[in-house]
This record gives C-alpha cells, structure tokens and sequence, in this order.
C-alpha cells in the first residue's frame, strides 16, 4: 500500500503544534518526562529498546529544543537538498491526518484518542486505526466512529451506497516469541559491556535449548554461561542453556562504519533471530564491534496466536448485519515469508472463512510494517498488504470494491 508524503516543509510547525494541542500540552509533558526517566534508569542497549516505544516522544523533545532557541523548525528538518528528513515522516503524517480527521470525530471519540495516543502501550495501535481510517477518506468513502468502549468495529465506511464494519487489529508478535525484544536487549546489557572490556571484538551466534528468561536473575545466569563457554576458548561449545558459535579476537582498536556492519548482520542473520553490534566507544568513535545473534530452537508459534485474535476480533467486534473487514497490522514484520509455517496466512484466512459463523466477514487485510522508498523526486512509503476475500460472504460484495489501494486479488 503505497502512501506519498505530500507535506511542504513550511507546514511541519504547525502541524506538530496542532498535534501537541489535540493530545494536551500537558498530557505530552508527562509522556516526556516518563520516557526520559526510562532512559536515565536504564542506559545501553536496553535504553535504545525504550527510546522506540513510543513514536513521538524523542521527536517532540527535538522539536521543543528548536523552539526554544529561537531557531527555525521548519528548515530545522529539511536536508541539504530541500527535502524533509525522513524520521519526521510519521510523525508529520499522524499530525496531518488528526488535523484533518479532528472535525469528523465527536468529542468521546477524540478524548478516546487522546488518552491512548500519549500511552506507550496503546499508541501505535490507535495511530494504525487513523491510518485506515485515513486510507478511506483519501478515497472519497465516508466514514463514521462507532462509540468507543463497546464491543463494536473501529468504523463503518461506506460508498455509493455500499457500506461496511472495519475492525482494526494491531498484532504485535513479540509476546508470542521464545525471545522477547525487551528481553533481548536486556541480556545484551549484561553480556556484550563484559566481553568489551575484556578486550574482544567479532561475532558470537547463540542458539537457545528454549526460551530466553525474563527474569533477570535468570538472565545473568545465560550470561556468566556464555561467558564462561567463550572463556574455554573453542569456536563451537555447548553451554548450559544451548549451543555457540563464535569467533572473537583481542581488539584492534580500529574505528568502523557501524552502518556498513549493521547491513552485513542484517544480511547474514537468520530471519527469526535477534541481532545486535556492539561498540566500544571510550575515543567518541565506534571500534572493537561485537556482532551478537540469538535465536531458539524451538519454534515461534505466530500463526496459531494470530489466528486466535482474529477469530475473537470477527466473533465479538464485527457488526453481524453488514459485511465485516479486519485489517491486521503486523509491527515488526516487513516481509510476510517469516510466516510461512503452519500455512501461514493464508490458511489463517482460509479457516475462518470456512465456518459458518463468520460468513459476515468480508474480507481480512493483513499489513505488514513500512519500507520507504526514495526518489530523485518522490519519497514513497510502501508496506505489504495481502488480501483475502470470503467467496462464502452471505452479503454481496460489491464487485471490484477496493478493500485497499493497488490490492491484489486472491484466489
């Protein structure tokens, strides 16, 4: 689903002042606050974790900083080729479509927003909402906010005399993982700081037996376990949690391109498993890397959770009198292959239009997270969309209705 970023830079003030003025200047503030404690309480590598929680937070203490000194905001955020920097993207579009979707809503609907646009948990659901909303807008379709609170869609949309239920689905996988994010990046706090300062640069591979602890304690365990393994000094050692495969040398001392070496883990990682490079920067320059990658054994059960929340969703959220759309959003997940087990999601798709009691479903969309895409002219942000008809729908489907723009027909 390709969406171009069509904001002039001599817009963007006002736009994130307007969105600062929709959420509360001082809801915004204790947000801040919130997330710049997080960070003092917990540097490294699990800070950089928080520092992604929420979309706007480090934007908005950016933007507040450029206000105050006097400067200019708008030619703040441009390159040197005119052209908007692209972290402001998301940010500026949010603002866009809150402004323009603000009269549409009543005012139940945005004090709904407003509390749950500034809740590190909550908000990059509710932006996922305004986004499909806003996709429909953009079309020409109306659309009207059902009462928040209720077991009940996002929306019903609906166009020269067609009219169905949306029910939006933000997924987020890491709670159905045998290695959490959060967890993670936790562990490398632990593990990566005492193999730097030992002196080691290179990469180490570690595969679990099973799950990586939440627990911290437990998570220190697997850290002296690994340490201890590296210590013995082979390449490929069992420890007592799974398996490694390392090649770690004494530091040289040498700055690197920490992107260039960001790109080749990415490259040579397997898909389900957590990556991360480590630097040690004592001269304010980045040397000494420590490329880490952790994976388990056993595997990611993501399609039968997704399957599950789905089903409730058709079963509890959808208007039974009309033809029913849910659009599932897939954070973290920006090629659909990762999904292949099980079926993957067309079998997902396939089950519930099987049974008799989701004949009112229409159609299920899934979407997958953003790639941007830039031009000598255009900047393009496009994400997958994979869409899924019901042949079975007791309502008549209004033939060649776009659930989506650019969607693709499946069989």
């Amino acid at each position: 689903m390709p969406v171009n970023f069509d904001i002039h830079p001599e817009q963007a003030q006002h736009l994130i002042n307007k969105l600062i003025k929709f959420c509360g200047k001082d809801k915004i503030d204790k947000g801040i606050a919130s997330y710049i404690k997080g960070l003092q309480c917990n540097p490294g590598i699990y800070g950089e974790y928080l520092r992604n929680r929420h979309p706007w937070w480090a934007l908005l203490i950016e933007f507040e900083k450029v206000v105050a000194s006097g400067k200019s905001f708008n030619r703040h955020i441009l390159h040197p080729d005119g052209r908007i920097q692209h972290k402001w993207f998301s940010i500026l579009e949010d603002a866009k479509r809150i402004s323009e979707m603000y009269s549409m809503m009543t005012e139940d609907i945005r004090k709904f927003y407003r509390n749950n646009l500034v809740d590190d948990e909550n908000a990059r659901s509710h932006l996922f909402e305004l986004t499909i909303a806003w996709h429909y807008l953009r079309a020409e379709h109306d659309v009207k906010w059902v009462q928040s609170g209720e077991k009940k869609p996002e929306f019903v949309v609906s166009k020269d005399g067609f009219e169905f239920c949306v029910e939006c689905k933000r997924i987020g996988l890491g709670s159905y993982r045998k290695i959490r994010h959060n967890d993670f990046y936790r562990f490398c706090d632990f593990l990566l700081p005492v193999l730097s300062r030992r002196n080691l640069m290179g990469t180490i591979n570690c595969v679990l037996d099973g799950s990586l602890p939440s627990q911290i304690e437990k998570q220190k365990e697997v850290s002296d376990s690994i340490i201890e393994a590296v210590q013995e000094g082979n390449d490929k050692v069992e420890f007592d949690y799974g398996e490694l495969d390392y090649e770690l040398t004494q530091a040289n001392n040498v700055i690197v391109d920490t992107i260039k070496i960001c790109d080749e883990l990415n490259e040579k990682k397997e898909k389900d498993a957590f990556g991360v490079v480590f630097t040690d920067s004592k001269s304010n320059h980045p040397m000494n890397p420590i490329q880490f990658t952790c994976r388990s054994k056993q595997k990611n059960k993501y399609v039968k959770n997704i399957f599950k929340l789905i089903k409730k969703a058709a079963k509890e959220q959808l208007d039974k009198k009309m033809p029913g759309l849910v659009s599932v959003f897939l954070p973290e997940i920006d090629d659909f292959t990762i999904l292949k087990d099980d079926g993957g999601l067309p079998a997902i798709a396939t089950a519930i239009f099987s049974q008799e009691r989701f004949t009112h479903v229409g159609c299920i969309v899934f979407n997958s997270d953003s790639k941007i895409d830039v031009g000598l002219f255009t900047i393009t942000t496009f994400s997958q969309a994979l869409t899924f008809k019901n042949s079975d729908c007791k309502f008549e489907l209004k033939e060649g209705f776009p659930f989506l723009n650019q969607e693709k027909q499946n069989p």
